[in-house]
C-alpha cells in the first residue's frame, strides 16, 4: 500500500509499505520512502497493551496471550522501545509499548523487519 501524505514535505516523499509472507509463520515488512533529498524515517510497530516484551540481543520477543513472536530489524537497524498509548474509547488512554526503527539519509530509504511465530 502506498500514500502520498508526505508530498508536501521537501523532496515530495511517497511512502509504500509491503508485507510479504516469507514462509509459514514468517513475514517481512518493508517501509520504503521514494522521492528526493535527505530525510529521517521511522517505522513503528504498535503493540497491544496485553503483550509482554523482552529484548534478546538484536531481536525482541513479543509474548501475546496465545503465542510468542520474534521481531527483528533487517539491514543493520535495531528496534528501540518507546512508550505509546491507545484510546479504546473516547476520553480513555491506555499505555502500551511501541517498537521503532529509524533511518536517515538520501531517498530512497527502506526500513525492513521480520516477524516470526515461535513454536514452543
Amino acid at each position: 500500500a502506498s500514500h502520498d501524505g508526505y508530498k508536501r514535505l521537501l523532496g515530495s516523499p511517497v511512502h509504500t509499505r509491503t508485507v510479504r509472507l516469507a514462509g509459514p509463520d514468517h513475514w517481512i515488512i518493508e517501509d520504503r520512502l521514494e522521492g528526493q533529498g535527505r530525510h529521517r524515517a521511522e517505522s513503528r510497530l504498535h503493540l497491544a497493551p496485553c503483550v509482554s516484551l523482552r529484548e534478546e540481543d538484536a531481536r525482541w520477543s513479543v509474548r501475546i496471550p496465545s503465542a510468542t513472536l520474534s521481531v527483528e530489524a533487517v539491514g543493520g537497524s535495531r528496534f528501540q522501545r518507546q512508550e505509546g498509548w491507545q484510546s479504546p474509547r473516547f476520553g480513555r488512554r491506555v499505555d502500551r509499548a511501541v517498537l521503532a526503527i529509524h533511518a536517515e539519509g538520501r531517498l530512497p530509504l527502506a526500513l525492513r523487519y521480520e516477524i516470526k511465530l515461535l513454536h514452543d
